[in-house]
């Protein structure tokens, strides 16, 4: 058999009609779609799913227990796989303690090194922040001391009883409030601004004590904490970090003033390396720096460590995020800089005859950084490696071998082969939605701009790489913020935010997945349609939900069972009691218009605008999915089963329904095709039209093109960076700025169309 080509005979997973494709090896291969075609389907759920099932599948069983369960994919057969590395879309876990530097395991060889070529040594975990040895005692490892913002915690002005306490953890006669008012050491009914120092202290800062409350012969027994103290330790425990999220609007951060953010304790901070050099000094260099000043350290230890380092340095520098430091939280990067962080961490092995697999590796990055992306991706082939990308920019496109255009629509509507070939080739003939639609693009620079008088005046703003930065932001209009990665955009989007609290924001974060979570639950439709089925058919509403009392018996309200096959992957299989509809039978015998629950779930959204036509509650709810662009998608679609795109406009329809005022949008464009783009400019025009302000951070130059505003920062990132280069129209950028943004929309419409409308 020939092992040149990838070959995948009757793929039907998730919505594949049945495909065949061939797929030549030791290229560059681009798979593109509209949203919810069928991309992810055929290169994560077929082709790494079954390259990772037959490479674990090749150990011994009992090695393959500490391994991931995997299980075959739906199709016929697939022939021509090898090892696999894939690169997804999603951002990093919102947990401080993550660095640069731990993700990347660079900061494990910094700390290798201070413990072996430090005066005085010692241990390496003498340097860990995570460790009881090395972590800073005043801000426990996070390098930021968060102090409480007392008028935004208490109102001064209410007694305990009067609900003084804003956190709703003590809310009054909650289980805490309570607590405060049996140690009976306040008086309940005095307004807080009269409390004593002690009895404020007490109040809030007081360690935890057990207290017993007698009542005849029973003794109770609780334990009091102070406000501050218990949310402080809550802060800094991991596993409540949502309870963490909601308290994070009482404090206000700042940097450790004990560690001055380094994290560590002053015992690790008085190492000292042969040149005088502290590890402090290290993890706040930007990468340029640091690659610099590591090259020039010599020794006996040091000779064989910093190699190592200055290995995966580089890497970081080459995908264009040499602006960074390993100190930099990675919660705090934007999606393409955890794209490209990503990236780094793959591309400096020597491994050939792999697989790699990039899920939109331009997602987030200015234009000037795809052709450093570009660059690296022909250095992955050339290493006799398959290259395989879902991505949607034209740039990309155009720059691969090979193309697989899958449609011709979304969800049940998509999941079939519409073109294949030579990319040249294609874009020659125009096969393909992808191409046509690239084709027929005529972009132009808007010129009648929205006005406005209304703006956001932000002035001497310093925070991160800004210093003393001022710039209007108008209100009322559609104003794009761009620039180079890493040149401020998304801090100066948190700032609107803080400024303009009431706004609607809309960022990059996942949307939270698992098995029981649908379109339905994620958009609150479905609590809405259980409510009228029980209306209707005179029942509680409860019963119409598979988390509940209407489930399934037998496999909870899942629709399928799963069999665990130690070693093996587990083997799902449909349920056999409820034939995989997920209620018990009394539940499917409740019928309105002869349908049950489940056939709702079936339903797609836009069938289902008809047949709720007359309920406006569920009505609203459904057209804001469809007018997204979902409309193909059933109801009782998991979510984990959705594409980049399909979450990023649900994600939108979800924050952007029934609000209006400031909507601050981050990187919307996120997973779209070059269609769906075009209908998202319509949909946030028409936003603003409604008397509303739009303000996106974008690379987009579709969105660039249209907006009323621009503001552009750069001109690189890190300390380079935090500079206004323009602030206008659109067209003022096309015709007189000198920015890399406008050189590349001048590109842009020079290649595509032109500058008037």
């Amino acid at each position: 058999m020939d092992y040149s080509k990838i070959r995948i005979k009757g793929a039907r997973q998730n919505n594949l009609k049945n495909i065949d494709v061939e797929i030549p090896k030791y290229k560059w291969i681009s798979v593109c779609g509209v949203s919810g075609s069928g991309k992810s389907s055929l290169v994560h759920d077929v082709i790494y799913a079954q390259a990772q099932h037959d490479f674990l599948e090749s150990i011994n069983s009992y090695a393959r227990r500490n391994f991931p369960k995997t299980s075959s994919v739906d199709a016929d057969s697939i022939y021509g796989l090898s090892p696999s590395i894939v690169i997804d879309q999603n951002t990093f876990p919102n947990t401080p303690r993550s660095t640069i530097g731990t993700y990347t395991d660079i900061y494990t060889h910094v700390r290798l090194l201070f413990s072996r070529a430090g005066i005085p040594h010692y241990n390496a975990s003498a340097f860990s922040f995570n460790s009881p040895e090395g972590v800073c005692e005043h801000c426990n490892g996070l390098g930021e001391s968060m102090e409480i913002d007392l008028p935004s915690l208490i109102d001064l002005d209410k007694s305990l009883n009067e609900g003084a306490i804003k956190h709703k953890t003590w809310k009054v006669n909650g289980r805490y409030w309570n607590i405060i008012s049996a140690i009976e050491k306040f008086d309940m009914d005095k307004p807080v601004k009269d409390f004593s120092e002690e009895e404020l202290n007490l109040l809030l800062y007081s360690p935890a004590f057990v207290y017993e409350e007698k009542e005849g012969k029973h003794i109770q027994t609780f334990t009091y904490e102070g406000i501050v103290s218990r949310m402080k330790k809550r802060l800094n425990d991991e596993r409540g970090l949502s309870a963490a999220t909601y308290d994070m609007q009482f404090f206000t951060s700042g940097k450790c003033p004990i560690c001055n953010g380094t994290r560590l304790n002053a015992k690790a901070r008085e190492v000292q390396l042969s040149n005088g050099l502290k590890i402090q000094d290290l993890v706040n260099m930007e990468f340029y720096d640091l690659y610099n000043t590591l090259e020039s350290i010599h020794g006996t230890v040091e000779d064989h460590i910093i190699p190592s380092i200055l290995k995966d340095i580089k890497c970081l520098i080459d995908v264009g995020v040499g602006y960074l430091t390993l100190n930099r939280s990675a919660s705090t990067l934007s999606g393409g800089e955890a794209h490209k962080v990503k990236l780094a961490r793959q591309i400096g092995n020597s491994l050939s005859d792999m697989i790699y697999i990039l899920d939109e590796p331009t997602a987030g990055l200015h234009p000037r950084d795809i052709d450093r992306i570009k660059s690296i991706c022909h250095g992955i082939v050339n290493k006799h490696n398959t290259l395989i990308i879902i991505d949607h920019n034209v740039q990309m496109l155009r720059e691969s071998n090979y193309m697989i255009d899958i449609g011709p629509g979304s969800g049940k509507n998509g999941g079939m082969i519409i073109a294949e070939g030579n990319t040249s080739e294609i874009f020659k003939t125009g096969e393909g939605i992808t191409v046509t639609t690239i084709n027929n693009l005529h972009p132009q620079v808007k010129e009648k701009c929205r006005t406005t008088k209304r703006y956001l005046d932000i002035k001497n703003f310093s925070q991160r790489n800004f210093n003393d930065f001022s710039v209007k932001i108008p209100l009322g209009i559609f104003t794009t913020i761009t620039g180079a990665s890493g040149s401020g955009k998304s801090t100066l989007l948190d700032e609107i935010a803080l400024r303009i609290p009431e706004a609607t924001v809309v960022g990059q974060g996942n949307i939270g997945q698992n098995i029981r979570g649908n379109i339905g639950t994620y958009s609150k439709v479905f609590d809405k349609i259980r409510k009228y089925y029980a209306k209707e058919t005179n029942s509680d509403a409860s019963l119409f939900s598979f988390n509940s009392a209407g489930a399934c018996p037998c496999c909870g309200g899942i629709g399928y069972t799963v069999t665990d096959m130690h070693f093996m992957g587990d083997i799902k299989s449909i349920c056999e009691e409820c034939n995989g509809k997920r209620y018990n039978p009394d539940v499917l015998k409740l019928k309105v218009r002869n349908l049950s629950i489940t056939d709702i779930l079936d339903m797609t959204i836009d069938e289902a605008l008809i047949w709720f036509e007359n309920e406006k509650d569920i009505v609203t709810t459904l057209k804001d999915i469809s007018d997204v662009g979902l409309g193909y998608i059933t109801i009782g679609q998991p979510l984990t089963t959705l594409s980049g795109g399909e979450m990023q406009r649900l994600k939108l329809s979800s924050k952007l329904r029934g609000k209006k005022g400031v909507f601050l949008i981050d990187e919307p464009t996120k997973g779209l095709h070059v269609k769906d783009i075009l209908s998202l400019i319509q949909m946030l025009n028409k936003i603003v039209d409604n008397g509303n302000t739009v303000i996106v951070v974008e690379h987009n130059m579709d969105i660039i093109c249209q907006s009323d505003w621009i503001i552009d920062l750069g001109p690189e990132g890190g300390k380079n960076g935090g500079t206004l280069l323009f602030a206008g129209t659109p067209i003022s950028m096309y015709q007189s700025c000198m920015s890399y943004t406008a050189k590349y929309l001048r590109d842009y419409i020079n290649q595509y169309g032109g500058p008037h409308e």
